[in-house]
Order: C-alpha cells, then structure tokens, then sequence
C-alpha cells in the first residue's frame, strides 16, 4: 500500500500537538465541474496537519484521487513547510 511505504517511519507522537477538530476538506474536480466535499478530523501540529477520516468506528489516514485527466492525489499529511496560503480564499461560505 502506497501509505504503508510514504509514512513507514512516521511517529506522531514526536510532534508537539496544537489543536485538532472537524473540518469539511473540498476537492475541487475538473473546471467547471462541482467540487467533492469530505468531512474529516484535522490535527494540527507544530510541523504538520494531519487528515484523519472516520472508517467504522475509528480514525484512518486516506489518499483521496480526484477523477479528472491529470488524476490529482490529496494525501492526508501536510507539512506545514510546504504549504502555501492565500490570503483570500474565494471559497462561498452557505
């Protein structure tokens, strides 16, 4: 499994916790097209953020694979290093 070989080695108990809550994650498909939507648990620490989705009765780490051409992979963890923000977020609040 691709998860198996990507985070073999990671502990999380070496980070140091911030905060952690639910969180609707919105992938966005082709141009266009609507936009899929996925209730997740997000945690965040000092170095990373960490999507967890509710399987049954307990928490998993999931790649989540957008079917459009270019075949956009979402993975569940961010490093914060890594992340680009925007001020703006031109997401419309319901």
């Amino acid at each position: 499994m691709l998860l198996d070989f990507l985070f073999q080695n990671l502990d999380l108990t070496k980070h140091r916790f911030v905060h952690d809550g639910p969180l609707v994650m919105r992938v966005s498909k082709a141009k266009g097209a609507k936009s899929d939507q996925h209730d997740v648990h997000a945690v965040l620490l000092q170095d990373m953020i960490v999507l967890l989705f509710r399987q049954d009765e307990r928490f998993v780490l999931k790649i989540i694979t957008v079917n459009n051409p270019s075949r956009m992979m979402t993975y569940p963890i961010i490093k914060l290093n890594n992340l680009i923000l925007r001020e703006v977020a031109r997401g419309e609040c319901k």
